[in-house]
């Protein structure tokens, strides 16, 4: 949730976010980043046109997340490269929950974004193709959080350590 974190009554030690974060009192640590990139289900590529540069995806069917404004365009980048570039695309269903973009990716409704990992997982089940693999989205921090008081809690250092290594193997890079 991206509702203001209350550790007191919330009766929180510790707290982790997906998301670039505000100005705020609590100690933040980044813990990795999670890196998203575009595919589709091979179905939906069979019956569509060739996707070979980005400026293909406005003549596709594009799943994305729910935003304020309708989402336009989606910001790729290079691989290895610090500049972000905005292609347009065509909108076909907007949520925002991951896992019913995902429902709907793997359904073969449209292109959409999802976390590296889960792109080479489905690759290996021959239910999803990795679209343009030289691109990726902005990657996306991942912070603990925790109090000025427990800044220096042996606990939730190890739990932190715990989170970055286990997160390496699974969905985030450092």
């Amino acid at each position: 949730s991206d509702d203001p974190i209350d550790f007191a009554a919330d009766g929180l030690d510790l707290a982790l976010m997906i998301h670039d974060l505000p100005d705020s009192s609590l100690i933040q640590k980044k813990l990795g980043e999670v890196v998203f990139s575009l595919c589709a289900a091979p179905d939906y590529l069979q019956n569509h046109d060739k996707i070979n540069t980005p400026d293909d995806l406005a003549q596709h069917r594009f799943i994305s997340p729910l935003k304020k404004y309708p989402q336009t365009s989606v910001i790729l980048r290079k691989k290895g490269r610090k500049k972000d570039q905005s292609y347009p695309i065509n909108p076909q269903l907007q949520a925002n929950d991951i896992r019913t973009r995902a429902a709907a990716i793997y359904a073969g409704i449209g292109i959409g974004n999802l976390p590296t990992t889960e792109i080479i997982r489905g690759e290996k089940e021959g239910r999803l193709v990795h679209i343009l693999p030289e691109f990726i989205l902005r990657p996306i921090p991942i912070w603990s959080l925790k109090t000025v008081a427990r800044k220096n809690d042996p606990r939730l250092k190890l739990i932190e350590k715990l989170l970055i290594k286990v997160g390496k193997r699974m969905c985030f890079e450092e």
